[in-house]
């Protein structure tokens, strides 16, 4: 683990829920597809979509479908391709809207005993994936923002209590998600 990467991520979460709660200005100020036309120009031959919702989180979430799916996971049309093909790859994206961190990951949508599953790792268990990450990963640090994985994610927060997870708060969840059921 980056100890200096851990007290500079420790200390920006420290600065912002100490201080003040940031969620008025976010949920009023920020606009929730800022990041839409970067990622749909970086990835224009692919299907993307926005499911940025600031109200437990405090993050941009936008989806690139890495299967030859042009739906959202909320469709008729992706459960159906699902069924179809047995499988559905994405690359979700997290960019804070409060530090300059983002997460990535690749998940995969599976039918596991008659129900839809969903699997993620930050390295693409297929090597043609692996090329959006890599391209992903380059224009955020274009923008000096830093991708951030678990070891770093994980780090319990003292003294702070969110609206949904009042204990065991983590990084993710500060500059991310505010969750009660991310991290188990």
């Amino acid at each position: 683990m980056n100890d200096e990467l851990k007290n500079e991520v420790l200390a920006g979460i420290d600065g912002v829920y100490k201080n003040e709660d940031c969620k008025y200005a976010i949920w009023n100020y920020v606009a929730r597809d800022f990041w839409v036309d970067s990622f749909k120009n970086l990835f224009s031959e692919m299907y993307f979509y926005n499911e940025t919702d600031f109200n437990y989180s405090v993050c941009f979430t936008m989806y690139l479908n890495l299967s030859a799916i042009n739906a959202t996971f909320y469709s008729r049309e992706f459960d159906y391709y699902l069924r179809e093909k047995g499988s559905i790859d994405l690359l979700l994206i997290h960019i804070s809207a409060i530090a300059p961190y983002a997460t990535i990951k690749y998940l995969q949508y599976k039918i596991v005993d008659g129900e839809k599953k969903i699997f993620s790792r930050y390295t693409s268990s297929k090597p043609e994936h692996a090329q959006y990450g890599s391209k992903l990963k380059q224009s955020l640090k274009d923008r000096n923002i830093i991708c951030l994985e678990d070891d770093i994610l994980l780090l319990k927060v003292e003294g702070i209590s969110l609206e949904l997870r009042e204990n065991d708060v983590r990084v993710y969840n500060c500059l991310f998600e505010d969750s009660e059921g991310w991290p188990k």
